[in-house]
């Protein structure tokens, strides 16, 4: 058995006209988002990241979502930094100077890391750990680079239920 409506559904009017709200030929502003990767991987890589965040904690730095997956759908790899304080990082890579990817430690750390981070998420992922004052100097937000920090998930309070 169907229902249908007995009466013809009400006729839409057209809404009044807005100023300035005319329709034209010109494309829409681009879309604003947070980042260009899929939902689901963002999820996973943020679960990843929490694992990092506490298994390397210095002093409450931890990972950032950087790079072209933050500005533009056709994005090569998804990069992420854990962001160290200095003197730890000296002491996690002890002797280590610029470049990095020349120090044995730091390469295969961050190649680990890299590869377990794709795994996880499916994600092109390139994994770094930075010093804390190369990441301000070289890539600060004030010189128009973007960091989203990866791995914090709120957590509802048991007395706002």
């Amino acid at each position: 058995m169907t229902l249908r409506p007995k009466e013809d559904p009400l006729p839409l009017k057209p809404l009044p006209e807005v100023p300035g709200d005319a329709p034209d030929d010109t494309d829409p502003p681009p879309m604003k988002r947070a980042n260009y990767l899929p939902a689901p991987a963002v999820f996973n890589l943020n679960a990843a990241c929490k694992l990092i965040n506490d298994a390397l904690d210095d002093n409450g730095f931890g990972c950032y979502l950087v790079g072209s997956s933050l500005r533009k759908r056709d994005y090569r790899d998804v990069d992420v930094r854990y962001i160290m304080a200095d003197d730890d990082f000296d002491r996690m890579f002890p002797g280590i100077s610029s470049p990095y990817m020349m120090h044995p430690l730091w390469s295969l750390f961050c190649t680990s890391v890299s590869t377990w981070l794709r795994q996880q998420t499916g994600l092109p992922v390139d994994f770094q750990i930075q010093r804390q004052s190369q990441a301000n100097e070289e890539y600060s937000v004030k010189a128009g680079h973007m960091r989203h920090p990866l791995g914090i998930f709120w957590r509802a309070n048991p007395a706002d239920q």
